[in-house]
């Protein structure tokens, strides 16, 4: 099954805690308070995703270059790649 990947490959700068919006926050509520201050989040499409989110791609041969993925349906997700200590590239995948 061919995967498609559409990125625009613009770097997203990390988020801490205290950027988040309070309905931006709630949405992490399963999160340790230790968790939510270590770690890294991102707005993407809308949305804002957590490193803690994704899960590793490396042995995936259709992710390849990408560090990880999240599901949204059993045929399309959202792929992160960390560029460097402090930005990111996303983008999403659809099977067809």
């Amino acid at each position: 099954m061919p995967v498609e990947i559409t990125t625009n490959n613009h770097p997203r700068q990390s988020l801490s805690w205290f950027e988040l919006s309070d309905s931006e926050r709630a949405n992490y509520d399963w999160m340790s308070d230790e968790d939510c201050l270590n770690a890294s989040f991102y707005r993407y499409a809308g949305a804002v995703y957590s490193d803690a989110d994704f899960m590793t791609a490396h042995e995936i041969p259709d992710f390849e270059g990408w560090h990880g993925y999240l599901n949204d349906t059993y045929f399309s997700g959202v792929l992160i790649r960390f560029d460097d200590y402090d930005s990111v590239v996303m983008g999403r995948y659809y099977a067809s």
